[in-house]
């Protein structure tokens, strides 16, 4: 029965001296998943508040943010993960997938539509004759970014837009470059 007894508490004390008071992150009734310390969950609410300010040009905060304590082993530092399900809350900020090639800025289109098809099916139209491969010649990089609600283009008019701004690159079976 002893035996027991100081088993059961040395599990308690173990799991107390592991476990760390933590926070989630909720608007309305979604909750972000996940458990962050209060400087991660502090740190992602100032950069949502920024990123909707500069997006929205006026004071952008999601609506009524809630901070819930609980336990955890292990509560995240990341700040990225709050901001962005704060401004994936905030009214008039939209996620968006955003272009560059070569540093410079193209455009975004909506979240969810796949740009990269888009820029396939633009190189695989525009092949010449004999062309087996077609690339661009610059990196065109596509990123994760947040507009204001409505200002991204379709995919297909942002794909045209890269295709006039980067040439393209075409070879034969033999890597022999075919003129465009």
């Amino acid at each position: 029965m002893t035996k027991a007894i100081c088993m059961i508490l040395a599990l308690l004390f173990c799991a107390a001296a592991n476990l760390r008071v933590c926070w989630t992150v909720g608007v309305g009734d979604e909750t972000a998943t996940g458990a962050y310390s209060l400087a991660a969950c502090l740190r992602g609410l100032r950069a949502a508040e920024a990123a909707a300010d500069e997006l929205l040009e006026r004071q952008g905060a999601p609506p009524g943010v809630t901070l819930r304590l609980r336990l955890a082993l292990h509560p995240s530092q990341d700040a990225r993960p709050i901001s962005d399900f704060l401004l994936r809350h905030t009214e008039g900020v939209a996620a968006a997938e955003g272009c560059r090639a070569d540093g410079v800025w193209l455009g975004c289109s909506p979240e969810g539509e796949d740009l990269a098809a888009a820029l396939r099916r633009h190189i695989y139209q525009a092949r010449p004759p004999g062309a087996l491969t077609g690339h661009f010649a610059s990196e065109l990089r596509p990123e994760p970014v947040y507009t204001r609600a409505g200002r991204a283009v379709p995919a297909e008019a942002l794909a045209a837009r890269a295709f006039e701004a980067v040439p393209v690159i075409y070879t034969d079976g033999d890597g022999q470059l075919v003129e465009a």
